[in-house]
């Protein structure tokens, strides 16, 4: 099979023709003609994701608008699936990087794109931690949060209206 290097996919299909000679009568064949397809390495910039919060259910990656096949990875060698669903991942002041490549299956070749870093963020959801002090007829509510200047609000059963005194004393 001959190898044809510098060709393009845009020259695609690329008609070569070849022809046999004995070397030891010196005879010649006829012209044989032989077809190529040079198919496209499949390329396309992912659109970006709003940055979500950790946890939420419906944050996911994008998907290709020219029908290639996406497959994520935690590596730029592509050897790690990449986590997902999104909202099993924690939240963090920096972003996360996965790596995606794209196959063109519409090709009998299904050529591969290389690795692309793509960059995400998932934000952390505050955190609380509460210290109960109980002194007979008042107990104290002090709430430590993650991050420090997280908005704290307390509703009482449930109610709608919400009190955000840190700490909280409640009486009887």
């Amino acid at each position: 099979e001959p190898v044809v290097a510098g060709e393009l996919a845009a020259t695609s299909p690329k008609t070569l023709y070849y022809v046999l000679e004995d070397t030891k009568t010196g005879c010649r064949g006829e012209a044989n003609e032989y077809k190529i397809i040079i198919n496209a390495i499949p390329e396309e910039t992912l659109a970006a994701i709003e940055p979500f919060c950790e946890g939420y259910a419906t944050a996911k990656l994008p998907e290709s608008t020219k029908n290639y096949t996406v497959n994520w990875y935690k590596d730029a060698l592509a050897s790690e699936k990449a986590e997902e669903p999104l909202s099993t991942l924690k939240g963090s002041t920096t972003d996360y990087t996965y790596y995606y490549t794209l196959t063109d299956e519409s090709e009998t070749t299904n050529c591969t794109s290389e690795p692309v870093a793509y960059k995400f963020t998932v934000k952390p959801t505050a955190k609380a931690e509460i210290a109960v002090v109980y002194d007979c007829d008042k107990t104290t509510l002090t709430v430590t949060t993650t991050p420090a200047d997280a908005t704290l609000a307390w509703t009482i059963d449930g109610g709608a209206s919400a009190v955000t005194s840190n700490p909280l004393e409640i009486d009887g």
